[in-house]
């Protein structure tokens, strides 16, 4: 398996991004191994956060970059906290 785009986001997160024109079965099997895959590097704990996420079209690809360029839950609550200390 070679993704298509492997991104190191602003949050440090490794997000694996799939472009697809449109979806066969096996694309939805690959992308539920993909998830259950990043989730596992993600909890292991030794090569950072790593989440995945898949394009159908061009013009969406900024939202997702924004989106997943978001602090993971709980992080930016934390950091406001030890700011504000």
């Amino acid at each position: 398996y070679w993704p298509d785009f492997l991104i190191r986001l602003v949050n440090g997160t490794m997000l694996v991004l799939e472009v697809k024109g449109r979806e066969r079965e096996e694309d939805v099997t690959k992308r539920r191994y993909l998830q259950d895959w990043c989730r596992a590097v993600t909890d292991h704990g030794g090569f950072g956060r790593w989440d995945c996420a898949v394009s159908k079209a061009p013009a969406d690809i900024h939202d997702i970059l924004k989106a997943k360029a978001q602090p993971p839950r709980g992080i930016a609550a934390q950091k406001d906290e030890r700011d504000s200390a």
